[in-house]
């Protein structure tokens, strides 16, 4: 099963942070340092999203219903 995930670079003032947001699963929100981080943080987050579920006895595969539309990376300049 394949989910959407949007990735987001927050910033710290010391440091930066990727946040990640698999719309499908409730309250699943990994943070990683690193993109490398963020991608193991995903796929453990997610094993234990469905565990819980199961165990609950929530649906275990929700149908993906999110897909990406437009991406775009944006820099922003600000005056000297």
């Amino acid at each position: 099963m394949k989910y959407c995930v949007e990735v987001e670079l927050g910033q710290k003032p010391t440091e930066s942070v990727y946040n990640a947001l698999i719309p499908e699963l409730p309250g699943c929100f990994p943070t990683a340092e690193t993109f490398e981080e963020l991608q193991h943080n995903l796929r453990e987050v997610v094993e234990m999203w469905l565990e819980c579920a199961k165990e609950l006895g929530y649906e275990t595969h929700p149908e993906p219903t999110g897909f990406i539309l437009h991406f775009q990376t944006l820099e922003i300049g600000f005056p000297a």
